[in-house]
């Protein structure tokens, strides 16, 4: 969910369509079905108010996080569609949120998916 809330902060405010894709995801991803959607849900509004008070910091510890999944052919991807989704629920990828997507795929060594 920290990755969620990241894409969700990128370009300044947190809209209902965010938050609606945000539920879709819990609802509907497979491997996250293994998480209370709640639990999930709360995590991802602590942490994007936390963001949203300490942004560099916050964000340094959630890319350290999401390191783990690095090289992950499976896992990584999936972080990175749902961050995709979280990013363009407003119908719209910003430079800021474009910024974001580029250090995951670094982070987590993918360099082919398609972000179109």
């Amino acid at each position: 969910m920290g990755a969620c809330a990241l894409l969700a902060v990128a370009d300044g405010d947190i809209g209902f369509a965010e938050l609606m894709a945000r539920d879709y995801i819990l609802d509907n991803v497979q491997q996250l079905q293994l998480f209370d959607a709640n639990e999930a849900a709360e995590t991802f509004r602590i942490k994007a108010e936390a963001l949203q008070n300490n942004y560099q910091p916050e964000k340094t510890e959630i890319i350290e996080l999401i390191t783990v999944y690095s090289g992950d052919r499976e896992l990584g991807p999936l972080l990175l569609q749902i961050s995709l989704i979280i990013a363009k629920a407003d119908r719209e990828l910003k430079p800021s949120e474009q910024e974001i997507i580029n250090e995951l795929k670094q982070v987590l060594q993918i360099n082919d998916l398609d972000i179109s």
